[in-house]
């Protein structure tokens, strides 16, 4: 697990897409602790905190499914860092998605995620990432490729 700051010393980050619905965040509580991104070719990466607001149940699928979604929100994101300003941000859509489920997870406490991006090119990011519970275990792994279309 990288080492960063404790959830509740990050920020909260509240970042919406322009011209998206900002609801769709709102079952989810996330919290920045580290965004990095330089011109290209730099790897753009981030850490990010994140947590369901409301308590789930103790069933795996519902854990599974909060985790599928808090992903398909971040990973898109960090392809984009090192190409213009967040506020120019335009991602089309998701053309795949993967996750490898390692261990048992919570998803109603803090997960944090590792995210980094190996290639944006003909409208296309892939980003992959690695998350972790608060001990430090790798409980899961994703990957996805992304569609992201840059204003005219």
């Amino acid at each position: 697990m990288p080492t960063t700051e404790d959830p509740e010393a990050c920020p909260v980050d509240d970042f919406a897409p322009p011209n998206t619905n900002i609801e769709v965040r709102n079952p989810l509580e996330f919290r920045t602790a580290m965004r990095h991104a330089e011109p290209a070719p730099a790897t753009p990466s981030q850490h990010v905190w994140f947590r369901s607001r409301l308590p789930l149940s103790d069933g795996d699928l519902e854990h599974a499914c909060v985790l599928t979604y808090a992903t398909d929100l971040s990973l898109p994101l960090t392809a984009h860092l090192p190409l213009h300003s967040l506020d120019d941000y335009h991602a089309g859509a998701s053309l795949d998605h993967t996750l490898w489920f390692h261990r048992p997870i919570r998803a109603d406490e803090w997960l944090l995620f590792e995210l980094s991006s190996t290639s944006y090119a003909a409208a296309r990011g892939l980003s992959h990432g690695k998350l972790f519970d608060r001990a430090g275990h790798l409980v899961a792994s994703a990957a996805q490729e992304s569609l992201i279309r840059m204003p005219l």
